[in-house]
């Protein structure tokens, strides 16, 4: 349905619009586990002028020991300086440029696909508004989502180095590459798209030599019909077997709103997980798959989508990391299917009423996915805050913490060197080190790793030996303050211990409570300075 450019403008707008209204904040400061994180290394790299945790080139796009993908820890406070706004302002300014940016994304990868205006707004709406992106849209310093944001705009690049043969188009895709990887180290899986591209190519030289070999049969109606039927039937019996036989089935044998039992709870659990990053409309994927193969006029594009989803399909063992790269895909052919039934529409009326339903329904799953996720993800309490006042303004040295999330949110407004590292995630080894002096970046033992031992989990290749945060924090908990070895007293030198009184004088690590020495002693052996509802401050100076 072919629209006109004032039309087509106007209904953008609306869908920003829409956009922004979804994503409208609903906690008084901003929110993410990681996120706390992020924010203090941002606000470091403000306040110094340079980004402590670089000590290779590689460390900017995460590929270094003690690094992390960096870009979108740069943009941010290159925006906080140019607008002067305070940083947590300019995370919303940088979430709603993003927002705009993925629903340009989208409407364009659709009008590549077709010249059709009102399919590619369909298309646009249901990936700006898909529950992952609104959820990591939604006040959080996107590192993952910015990822998510150019999966699009990398396939539209591709199509169009396809079409025209411009090595131009290929030095744009070298370019999103380049930020894609200074925002996550996901952008490894973006191979599968240069895998789908190279098949695709070979399938069609193959499939024209045979229409020229065996003109005969392959230009009869019924062969040609026959050969569909085939095709896309072996598509489907391929991508089933993927699944089940696969082993992608196995993986979701666990999770949070799965039922029943066997192979049903592994469904129910695979359905979950597509709809928490799609959308509930993911359903219709298969109705799109055979809307885009029996479209007319085929040409590179359509198989090269088909051959993306085979080629992403094994990927989906990796659960939590899958939805950020299959929305694009998604909602290509979730965008098919609606249209699909909408062509079936003869009146404009129902037309427009079933493309609204459509759009409702994503609306919806988008809320119901944040209001799930907003139960689980922290973000910056009063509490809190307060007490990252405090130390900002009264404390001086090393904050040791029996809770990583708390640890992170008081680093957040303080800045000051902290334990664990890392904050909820407690890793062994984390940019902080670097930024606190807890490594001498002079001897450093770091070896690359060999080819043959990396895998998708891999963060780097390379290795860094005797560095161990999450250990030694754990080690100073665990000791009675006169037994802490002598090298972590010296190298981290705690001068107050943060509690988080939930814990019972214990400490919270992956989900566990553990038994602290070290604060069990605190409470007879130093005096408390500072205390707000559930968190108090112990002044523990002088261990080394």
């Amino acid at each position: 349905m072919r629209l006109g450019r004032k039309p087509t403008c106007s209904l953008l707008l609306f869908l920003l619009a829409v956009n922004f209204l979804v994503r409208y904040p609903r906690t008084p400061r901003a929110l993410g586990f990681d996120g706390f994180v992020y924010h203090g290394m941002t606000m470091s790299l403000i306040r110094g002028g340079y980004a402590g945790w670089i000590l290779h080139p590689l460390s900017y796009f995460g590929l270094y020991p003690l690094s992390h993908p960096s870009g979108s820890f740069f943009f941010l406070a290159d925006l906080a300086i140019l607008a002067g706004a305070p940083l947590e302002g300019s995370i919303l300014l940088f979430d709603m440029g993003l927002v705009a940016l993925s629903l340009l994304c989208g409407f364009v990868l659709s009008m590549e696909f077709r010249r059709d205006e009102a399919l590619a707004l369909v298309v646009a709406g249901l990936f700006s508004l898909s529950p992952r992106l609104v959820s990591g849209l939604l006040w959080e310093i996107p590192t993952r989502t910015l990822f998510s944001t150019l999966v699009p705009l990398l396939m539209w690049l591709l199509l169009r180095f396809h079409r025209s043969r411009n090595l131009l188009w290929l030095g744009h895709v070298g370019v999103v590459l380049a930020i894609m990887m200074s925002a996550h180290r996901l952008t490894v899986l973006m191979a599968g798209f240069f895998i789908a591209f190279i098949l695709t190519e070979i399938i069609l030289v193959v499939s024209r030599t045979l229409r020229i070999r065996y003109a005969a049969y392959a230009l009869r109606p019924q062969f040609r019909r026959m050969a569909n039927l085939v095709v896309l039937t072996s598509f489907f019996v391929f991508s089933i077997s993927l699944i089940t036989v696969g082993g992608i089935l196995s993986t979701y044998g666990v999770g949070r709103v799965g039922f029943g039992s066997g192979v049903v709870l592994e469904l129910s659990n695979l359905g979950a997980s597509l709809a928490r990053s799609a959308g509930f409309l993911v359903a219709i994927v298969p109705i799109g798959v055979v809307a885009v193969y029996q479209g007319r006029m085929k040409e590179f594009k359509e198989p090269f989508l088909l051959m993306v989803l085979l080629v992403l399909l094994p990927t989906l063992t990796l659960r939590q990391y899958a939805g950020y790269y299959i929305i694009a895909p998604t909602a290509l052919f979730t965008g098919f299917g609606v249209w699909w039934f909408v062509e079936k529409l003869r009146s404009r009326t129902a037309r427009i009423a079933l493309v609204s339903v459509a759009l409702a329904v994503t609306v919806l799953s988008s809320a119901y996915v944040v209001n799930f996720d907003l139960q689980v993800q922290p973000f910056l309490d009063d509490t809190s805050y307060v007490s990252g006042v405090y130390a900002q303004w009264r404390t001086e040295g090393t904050l040791i913490a029996n809770d990583g999330i708390l640890a992170s949110k008081i680093y957040l407004v303080a800045g000051h060197p902290y334990l664990p590292v890392g904050g909820a995630t407690t890793p062994f080894q984390s940019p902080e080190l670097l930024l606190f002096g807890f490594v001498n970046r002079s001897s450093l033992a770091i070896v690359q790793i060999p080819v043959g031992d990396l895998s998708l989990e891999s963060d780097s290749p390379f290795l860094l030996s005797g560095v161990q945060g999450e250990a030694d924090w754990a080690s100073i908990l665990d000791h009675s303050r006169q037994n802490i070895p002598d090298r972590l007293a010296q190298l981290y030198d705690p001068q107050y211990l943060v509690e988080n009184e939930d814990a019972g004088g214990g400490y919270f690590a992956y989900g566990n409570t553990y038994a602290s020495p070290f604060i069990s002693q605190t409470y007879t052996a130093s005096f408390r300075v500072f205390e707000v509802q559930g968190q108090s401050f112990w002044y523990v100076g002088g261990l080394s």
